[in-house]
């Protein structure tokens, strides 16, 4: 493919590869994240699409944002250019020495068309000395960095390109997972307490507050008109902070669990899914207003250390499953 100022490009669009260990593992965990939706080379596609224009991997990108600042800030008239020059080039140096070239495992990558003439008029080539494999490494390496929440929108980024331009012009969505279609008014992509996922939270037709973890969504197309009230704003914050978005669909109930020793000290250091309590009563028994999912997903896991007294029926859920996973013991035991 011919090369307009950029880096070449073999005909079969293929570049050789290496990616430390770290980004491997986070890759690897992402394939599995997004529910294996994504070949390899199709999520890193996705990557390249999705963060090359706005990753700092684009020296070229990061030049003219600091030679705007630097105007910004001394001005930009001829006396001032000469100075500008020699700071935006002592920064190149910087910025060329931050280049990542940590070995790893290698492997070849087929880029799709979109990539491989967008690489081929990127001005970036002459600052990673036309070394596209180096460049493409870093775009890789630095979105490996950021968090799971942060990998998780740039992904999706076509969903929440889609709901932002909804909720700007005021419109429903018509929202596709695996599972179900549901219409919905969108109100925000929120994060959940512990930044693992974002969520589409939304008011359906019925009044009821709906909820999709992004990397779930399959598809999301404009769907009618409706402007959130602030009444319904005001009511979907609350949930929201009272419950997670995660949860925010589910109706709130009283919990009631008698914590042992060990069983504060989880509570207090797990933080994943964890309800707040209202109060605590006589021995050590917490109170929660939460929906039924958060508090069982939250307090399982906790076996003999949290006591279920209140409901009666989450209670005997309890019992059920401690005692299933007995008998299964039990059973492997030859007992």
């Amino acid at each position: 493919m011919d090369n307009i100022n950029g880096f070449y490009m073999n005909d079969e669009q293929r570049l050789h590869l290496n990616l430390s260990d770290k980004s491997w593992s986070i890759i690897d965990h992402d394939l599995m994240y997004f529910e294996e939706r994504y070949k390899l080379s199709t999520f890193l596609n996705l990557v390249i699409t999705h963060y090359a224009l706005s990753s700092d991997a684009s020296i070229d990108a990061r030049l003219e944002s600091y030679r705007a600042e630097l105007r910004s800030v001394i001005g930009h008239t001829s006396a001032h250019e000469d100075a500008i020059k020699a700071l935006t080039k002592k920064e190149l140096l910087r910025l060329k020495d931050a280049i990542r070239h940590v070995k790893g495992s290698a492997f070849k990558l087929r880029l799709n068309n979109d990539n491989a003439k967008f690489l081929c008029s990127s001005p970036d080539a002459v600052h990673y000395d036309g070394d596209v494999s180096l460049y493409v490494k870093n775009i890789i390496e630095e979105y490996c960095e950021k968090p799971i929440v942060v990998r998780e929108i740039l992904i999706r980024k076509d969903i929440a390109d889609t709901v932002s331009l909804c909720i700007d012009a005021g419109r429903k969505c018509r929202v596709t997972t695996r599972s179900t279609t549901l219409v919905t008014t969108p109100y925000a992509i929120v994060s959940s307490k512990e930044d693992t996922f974002n969520y589409l939270v939304g008011l359906g037709d019925d009044g009821a507050i709906t909820t999709n973890r992004i990397s779930r969504i399959d598809d999301v197309r404009p769907y009618g008109r409706r402007i959130l009230s602030q009444a319904e704003k005001k009511r979907i914050d609350k949930s929201i902070n009272d419950s997670g978005p995660q949860f925010v669909r589910d109706d709130s109930e009283e919990f009631k669990v008698r914590l042992t020793r060990n069983g504060i000290r989880q509570y207090k250091m797990i933080y994943y899914n964890k309800p707040h309590h209202v109060r605590v009563e006589e021995n050590n028994t917490y109170v929660f207003v939460c929906s039924r999912r958060q508090f069982t997903t939250f307090f399982f896991r906790f076996g003999a250390d949290a006591l279920v007294l209140e409901p009666e029926s989450v209670k005997e859920q309890f019992e059920k499953r401690y005692k299933k996973a007995f008998d299964a013991y039990n059973v492997t035991n030859g007992k």
